[in-house]
């Protein structure tokens, strides 16, 4: 993978425990135009969802290596507010401790 196209920008997010401590924990944020090839080999547990909820059936198709994720979404019909929340979602469910569904 070529780590010069893949731009996820971590923020740091503090959390407090019960003993006062500051612990340090990486959030990260989806670049929405990253390769979408890249996206899939950075983060597979995320095909599923693209996948079956938002009808990227593409990420196994020969041209994710040249759309973005915001290209897919776009050919797919996903545009402004409805774009957003996918990433957000996704975000959601990429920085959760189980990894499972956003709902």
């Amino acid at each position: 993978m070529n780590k010069n196209k893949r731009e996820v920008r971590e923020n740091r997010k503090l959390i407090q425990n019960n003993s006062s401590d500051v612990s340090v924990q990486p959030y990260i944020q989806i670049d929405p135009d990253m390769n979408l090839q890249d996206f899939i080999l950075e983060y597979p547990h995320l095909v599923e969802v693209l996948a079956e909820d938002y009808g990227f059936h593409c990420v196994n198709c020969m041209f994710s290596g040249w759309d973005t994720l915001r290209e897919g979404a776009a050919i797919h019909q996903i545009f402004d507010k409805d774009f957003d929340e996918m990433i957000t979602r996704l975000e959601t469910i990429l920085n959760s401790n189980d990894l499972g569904s956003a709902d």
